[in-house]
């Protein structure tokens, strides 16, 4: 179970962030070049700002606060199904003694608490999104207003867009810290609590003292039952399906959606 989920784990946490960073990129350079279009070349319309481009750039802010599910909500709902926690903590319980399944469990206590926290800081991120939002409707609107005079546009224009960029680029730099957050988070969560409960396993019931509190499991260990066996076979094919399903979920549903809303 080590050799095939320490590196299942692994990718499963690196696509999602390499995902997750690939479309916010993507649609930073959209904002922007949407952005430099509306508000450069307003003045040079004969009829005021489109309320399609105005709804468009709307679209692609409102999805900045969506770049990516995080891979913690992402594992709770897809990989941590009942069925996969229950067979594994009975295929731990059976072969080494409850003491890897309470450390399993301590894990998953942990990282359930420290998602708990991670709302707070979507919060603040989503009134960073709404106030740019704002900042920008409110630059679209000074362009109608002031076009007639372009010269003077041109100079209140470059200050409003160079004023945007930097909150822009102020929201990408909290969308990246958090990023990394929930990579590691991900990762502590995904590993922690299968395998590290696992290689636990193995220790304690190596140890002589667990052995001996642990007698009333020796004649399950020492030859597991076909159940268990299947159990375990059974766990492989989740954790394999739902690597593969993570890294089509975000690589084409998820990007593919953002660019046709872009």
């Amino acid at each position: 179970m080590l050799a095939i989920g320490i590196p299942v784990a692994t990718l499963q946490c690196s696509s999602a962030y390499l995902a997750g960073q690939f479309s916010l990129r993507l649609k930073t350079k959209l904002v922007k070049r949407l952005l430099r279009e509306i508000i450069f070349s307003s003045h040079n319309l004969d009829e005021p700002v489109s309320m399609i481009d105005k709804d468009t750039l709307a679209l692609i802010l409102s999805h900045i606060n969506k770049v990516s599910t995080t891979f913690v909500e992402l594992y709770w709902t897809r990989t941590m199904k009942a069925v996969d926690l229950v067979v594994y903590a009975g295929a731990l319980m059976a072969q080494h003694g409850p003491w890897p399944v309470l450390v399993m469990l301590f894990y998953l206590f942990s990282t359930l608490k420290i998602t708990t926290e991670l709302q707070a800081t979507r919060q603040e991120m989503l009134m960073e999104s709404a106030h740019l939002e704002s900042t920008v409707n409110e630059a679209l609107t000074r362009a109608v207003r002031h076009r007639e005079s372009i010269s003077a546009w041109q100079g209140r224009g470059y200050l409003e867009t160079k004023q945007i960029f930097a909150q822009l680029e102020l929201l990408q730099r909290s969308k990246s810290s958090r990023a990394w957050f929930d990579l590691l988070l991900g990762f502590m969560s995904t590993l922690g609590s299968k395998y590290i409960g696992s290689a636990l396993g193995f220790w304690l019931s190596s140890n002589p003292y667990i052995a001996s509190r642990n007698r009333r499991f020796a004649h399950m260990s020492t030859r597991p039952s076909e159940v268990v066996k299947a159990g375990m076979i059974l766990l492989c094919m989740i954790n394999l399906q739902d690597y593969f399903g993570i890294i089509s979920y975000f690589w084409t549903a998820r990007i593919m959606m953002n660019l046709c809303t872009a």
